[in-house]
């Protein structure tokens, strides 16, 4: 799914974000949420709308991305990604079993 249709989920709905929706900021808060959820693949999709990252942005969205491709592919110990909507309420129901 392309992280501007992730967009639309509960984490980058938040009032306060949705406010930069149509402003002059709103790229800011693309950028926002493609390091929240996206990956590089997906920046790397849409690069002629966003703005040209640093030499840093590039290495921590590609770190980020080796995070969701561990995590989807269920790989111990991949941590650091904050959760995408629906896995909340699994995290919690496994730490409440530990």
């Amino acid at each position: 799914m392309p992280w501007h249709i992730k967009r639309k989920s509960k984490r980058c709905s938040w009032r306060c974000l949705v406010q930069l929706e149509g402003t002059k900021t709103s790229m800011n808060l693309d950028v926002l949420c493609l390091f929240s959820q996206g990956t590089w693949s997906d920046y790397k999709s849409d690069a002629s709308r966003l703005p040209q990252l640093v030499p840093d942005q590039v290495l921590k969205l590609k770190q980020l991305t080796v995070l969701t491709l561990a995590e989807t592919n269920k790989v111990q110990f991949a941590a650091g990604r904050d959760p995408r909507p629906g896995q909340l309420g699994s995290m919690i129901h496994t730490l409440s079993n530990w």
